[in-house]
């Protein structure tokens, strides 16, 4: 339901939407909404995934977020996934992904390197408790 949420918020009213419009084929629009809808879920996966109480969905929770970090760090902060966006929309300044953080504007009150990097700690602890202790 989250992901519905940000991803709707993200399309139809923030800045997916210029990219919609800069978009000139419909096969390129379909592309970019169901990149857009697959990134929303992996980022609500990324941020409650450790709640899972299942092993397998654990693990692949814990794999994401290492992965997404160590992206993070290959490509100096800049998500993959954004920059398909960009490219497929010809909108070179697209860089807004607005995951739920953004949009309940908890970046502007926390530093964004201590809201992600803490909370990401915090999660994958609380998971690896739960994959190798419970």
């Amino acid at each position: 339901i989250i992901s519905i949420i940000t991803f709707t918020y993200d399309t139809f009213y923030s800045d997916v939407r210029e990219c919609l419009n800069n978009t000139k084929t419909n096969n390129c629009k379909l592309a970019i909404v169901i990149i857009n809808f697959i990134h929303h879920f992996m980022s609500v996966f990324g941020l409650f995934g450790w709640l899972f109480n299942n092993k397998i969905l654990l693990f692949l929770y814990i794999s994401l977020v290492i992965i997404t970090v160590l992206q993070w760090k290959v490509t100096g902060g800049d998500c993959i996934v954004t920059k398909c966006i960009a490219i497929l929309s010809d909108t070179p300044n697209y860089k807004r992904f607005n995951d739920i953080y953004k949009i309940l504007k908890l970046k502007k009150i926390i530093p964004t390197k201590i809201l992600y990097y803490g909370s990401l700690s915090a999660f994958i602890a609380v998971a690896l408790y739960k994959l190798f202790i419970l």
